[in-house]
């Protein structure tokens, strides 16, 4: 297979249907990166760098929004693209733009320095994907029938393999979660469909999906979708993406932030 056959396309089905909500690539360093993230043309998309206290992490309390950060920067994008490198170097780029390094080899655009994908990390999540369930709908829909004769690969996270908090109260939100594994880390017979578990920091023992990576590539990823309640006054404007981060001797550590948001004069900026 060539470098550019081994893709995914990370979907969830909802109320009868089955919808994409983005897709990873990997490039020919395999160095990978994330595209197809918006969803309709009527929401607007800010890519935001943050430097965060550690203890802010969203699993370790209730969600709230990174304003406590420094030195913040962020940019209005359309058609947006997350990388990761593999010197570790994470870019939020978007139409017309590559991500990448200047003469002087300073990365462009927004960037935060993350693990290196050469090697093992942390074992915390590289990526994390948070979306609002009612805003599943306004995805690209897929159908059964195509994807019975597509040569595309889908993972699909049907209600049984989701992690469910919710106890049957809404509103609630899907988080999909992708994990790191180094090869020469897992079993010698391991391939990319055989399922791993592992002790969530917050979800107790749980089931890992694996998708497939290239051969020559160093690692897989196994992704893990949960299901929870989520109180917020704004159900409608709202969806969040982070990049992978490493925390710092003074306990803050640096994210790169996508935020969503439906187009409206009384809500044009994320400082709403």
């Amino acid at each position: 297979m060539k470098i550019s056959e081994y893709f995914t396309r990370i979907c969830i089905p909802y109320n009868g249907s089955i919808f994409k909500l983005f897709t990873i690539w990997y490039f020919k360093d395999w160095w990978y990166f994330i595209t197809d993230i918006a969803d309709s043309s009527e929401y607007l998309y800010t890519a935001m760098k943050a430097t965060v206290n550690y203890h802010d992490l969203p699993f370790r309390q209730k969600f709230k929004l990174p304003f406590d950060q420094i030195d913040m920067q962020k940019i209005t994008v359309n058609d947006p693209k997350i990388s990761h490198h593999m010197d570790g170097t994470c870019h939020i780029s978007w139409k017309w733009i590559r991500s990448g390094y200047d003469k002087n080899l300073v990365s462009k655009w927004l960037s935060v320095n993350s693990g290196s994908l050469d090697w093992g990390n942390d074992w915390w999540p590289m990526f994390i994907f948070s979306v609002w369930v009612k805003r599943i709908t306004t995805f690209p829909s897929v159908s059964l029938d195509s994807l019975s004769t597509s040569s595309k690969k889908h993972l699909i996270f049907w209600e049984k393999s989701i992690v469910d908090m919710t106890n049957g109260i809404s509103p609630s939100n899907y988080i999909i979660e992708w994990y790191y594994y180094h090869k020469s880390l897992l079993p010698p017979d391991m391939s990319y469909w055989k399922f791993l578990t592992m002790h969530h920091p917050a979800y107790w023992k749980v089931i890992l999906a694996p998708i497939p990576s290239p051969p020559e590539c160093p690692y897989i990823f196994n992704l893990l979708c949960i299901k929870e309640f989520f109180e917020f006054s704004d159900m409608d404007n709202f969806c969040y993406w982070w990049a992978p981060w490493i925390v710092w001797s003074d306990w803050f550590y640096d994210t790169l932030h996508l935020f969503s948001w439906k187009e409206s004069p009384a809500k044009n900026s994320l400082d709403y």
